[in-house]
This record gives structure tokens, sequence and C-alpha cells, in this order.
């Protein structure tokens, strides 16, 4: 049927007892209402696609078959008619001209919605993508400690979705840390080594990290190497604790110049005691081998006729099948007594006898070069931080400095005596 459609006659036209009945507009060919038998009305636009096929799109109908198709604009209640009208022209001018099919675009959309919706529900969020990385990387590495307490600032990330995190949010997270500068470093560290990951393994497409510099600076701090007196304190307060297998522990960090993990997480299989060597195989800087002094050769045959376990050196006080987790109860009073001694000890950490033993070793004459691979570090750099030069070798070159620039005036050689006392007189 044909009329002109109004939006008074459009809400009166009769509704068909069953099927689809269709009111056609006369003002705009094509144009029609839908009236179904429970009533619903809708604008449709009746159309064909042209015979020839434009090179610009892939739409038209190169066959010569052209079977009229349909496409609902929308229901009576989200269009005038003036709109539907409006937008049946719209839709005639992209089939005549263009040669576009509006109900295979429509079609296209819808399909990528659904790919879209897939896609999101595939998608994983920051907590999966860490689970993923944290099981790459293995429980048993040194850094998983940290590693968890570092996630702990990201818990507003933790059901978003990795994708859609955004670099404002983690400089936002990282701004709230400004009290804990050196916290808010190592946060930031471990989310930029996560989401590098998620783009390595094309769980990701960028990553929001990479222009994110890190928010504070860190300052290195410079250890007075040790004096005798303090060497002398540290051995008696060692020596005056209970617990002697911790003490163990602290007294292989400074004779090895180790790391407290490397030491307490070492196992029997580690050392060759009688080549005296320590195969360090799982180092923050990788696989290295050490030669061990005769002092630390020695506690370690002793240890090895009492050991309390096979496997480990250093097994867990509640657990013997676990190694030991710290020292804390045997270096804060040992700390505090080398405190008292120099007040620039102030804040001195366990790491620290690591220093010690760098600048002790620099002192007795050998390179930066050859204490490197000792203390586990991969460039000669890392190792002049850890063993400057120390002020009496700095005097005594600056002193050579001096006598350079202004020697000594030549002594004056007194003429000799006579036999009776009286000088000799050059004749």
């Amino acid at each position: 049927m044909r009329l002109k459609l109004t939006n008074r006659n459009a809400l009166a036209l009769k509704a068909p007892k069953k099927g689809d009945r269709y009111y056609r507009d006369t003002e705009i060919k094509g144009l029609a209402l839908r009236v179904g038998a429970s009533g619903q009305r809708a604008w449709v636009l009746e159309y064909t696609i042209p015979k020839r096929k434009l090179p610009s799109t892939g739409d038209a109908r190169a066959d010569g078959k052209n079977p009229q198709r349909r496409y609902v604009i929308g229901r009576l209640s989200e269009y005038t008619v003036e709109t539907a009208r409006d937008e049946a022209t719209e839709l005639r001018r992209k089939v005549s001209k263009l040669g576009q099919d509006p109900r295979a675009a429509e079609k296209a959309e819808q399909a990528e919605r659904e790919s879209k919706a897939a896609a999101d529900k595939r998608a994983l969020t920051f907590t999966q993508l860490y689970d993923l990385w944290h099981t790459a990387k293995g429980e048993e590495r040194k850094s998983a400690a940290n590693d968890r307490s570092s996630r702990k600032k990201f818990t507003s990330l933790e059901n978003v979705r990795a994708r859609d995190v955004t670099a404002g949010q983690i400089e936002a997270i990282l701004t709230g840390l400004k009290d804990t500068p050196i916290a808010a470093n190592r946060a930031l560290a471990l989310i930029k080594t996560v989401f590098r990951f998620g783009v390595r393994k094309h769980h990701l497409e960028s990553d929001p990290t990479k222009d994110i510099e890190r928010p504070h600076d860190e300052a290195y701090r410079i250890v007075p190497p040790p004096s005798a007196t303090e060497l002398i304190e540290f051995k008696r307060a060692l020596a005056a604790h209970p617990d002697q297998e911790g003490a163990n522990a602290i007294r292989l960090v400074f004779w090895t110049g180790s790391r407290l993990r490397e030491v307490l997480w070492a196992k029997w299989s580690a050392f060759d005691l009688e080549r005296s060597e320590f195969y360090k195989h799982d180092t923050k800087t990788g696989p290295v081998i050490i030669p061990i002094n005769r002092l630390a050769h020695g506690l370690l045959c002793e240890m090895k006729r009492t050991a309390a376990s096979d496997k480990w050196v250093f097994p867990s006080r509640a657990r013997k099948d676990r190694p030991r987790w710290d020292v804390d109860n045997v270096w804060h009073p040992v700390r505090d007594a080398l405190i008292a001694l120099n007040i620039n000890r102030d804040g001195m950490h366990l790491h620290d006898l690591r220093h010690w033993y760098a600048a002790l070793l620099r002192s007795k004459g050998m390179k930066v070069q050859d204490i490197a691979p000792l203390l586990g570090h991969k460039t000669s750099a890392i190792t002049e931080r850890y063993a400057p030069l120390q002020v009496d070798t700095l005097r005594n070159e600056m002193e050579q400095v001096v006598l350079a620039i202004e020697p000594p005036a030549p002594k004056q050689i007194a003429p000799p005596a006579s036999k009776r006392g009286r000088k000799a007189v050059a004749r």
C-alpha cells in the first residue's frame, strides 16, 4: 500500500492479523513503514543494488541479478517521518552513487562488534599478565619476594585489562609513592618488565610504560673501609652471639664478598672443599666460580662435620628441607656495636660487608678488574663504587704531586773540618 506517511497516520495504520504489512511512502522512493501483527512498527528502506560494479567498492552485483533488499532504518519510536526520510535519502545516495549495500555494511559492523567482544573476553587482566610472567620467571629466583612486594603497589590495576592500562594510571600510582622513592623505582622496574614481557609474547600490542622515566634519582652510598678497631669489634660481636649458625653466615658473607642470598641459599654441592672453590650457579649476574680463603675454608670444613642438612649449608630452623631466610637476629646487634664505635656507620647494612671485602682487597694492591669477578660484577665500573681509592692512598699520591710541583731545596753540604778542629780553607 502506498500513501503519504505522516507522524499521525503512522501510529494509526492497521496491523495485520499475521505476518508483516508494508506501507510505502509516496514522498521518498523505497521508504516504507513495516507494521507487524504484534503492532511493532519500524522504518524500512527497500532498494536494489545497481548492476554496474564500481571499482571503488566490492558491494555491487555484477552478475545482472538485482534482488530487492530491505534494510531496517529503526523503530517508529526512534525516528519521526522527517528523520526517517532524511536517513532513507542518504542511504539511497550511497546505494546508487557509491554502490554500497547498507545491509552488508550492517552485517560487517555486527561481525566487528562480535569480534571485539570476543577479543575483550580473551584479553588478559593485569593480574593474569603478571601471573604468566611470574610463572615464566619462576618462584625460586632471587627477586621473587621483592617482586611480590612491588606488585602490591598496583592493586588498583588488578582487574583492569592489561591493554587498557595507561601511562597516566601508572604515573598516578608512582606519585602516591613519593614518600618511599626507592620503593617507587622498584615498582616501576617491575611493571616495565611485566609489560615488556606482554609485548614480547604478543599478549599486548604496545607497552604503556615505555616513556615513563624513573621517578626518583638514587644516590650511591659511600661505605668507608673498616678500621682495625672495627674489625676486632666485628669479630667479638659475632663470637658473643648465641646463634652461631647465623653468625657463620655473616662471616662467609664478609670472607667471600658474597651477597646474603648467595650464602644463605648455597648448597653443599656448590663448594669444592678440596679445591677451595665456591661455585655460584645462580647469582644476580649469572654463574661464577670464586676461590675461598683459608678462613672460609676452615669454617666450612668444621660446619660440614656437624651439618644438620645434606643439601643446604644453612637450613631453615623451622624446616630442614628449605634454606634459611635471614640473619637479622644476629646482624642487628652486630651492626649496633659497629655504629657505637664509628658515627660514620649510621645506617649500616649487611650488604656493606661486600664493600669492606672489596676495599681490603684493593688496599692490598689488587686491581679493580680483578676484584670485579670475585664480587660477581659484570663491569669494573660497579666495583669502583665498592672499592674506591682509599684516602691514605690518595694522600700519598697527592704528596707526590706536591713534590713534583715544588721540589725540596738541595741540602747545604758543610766543608770538612781540619784535624785541629778548624775549617779547611780551600787554596
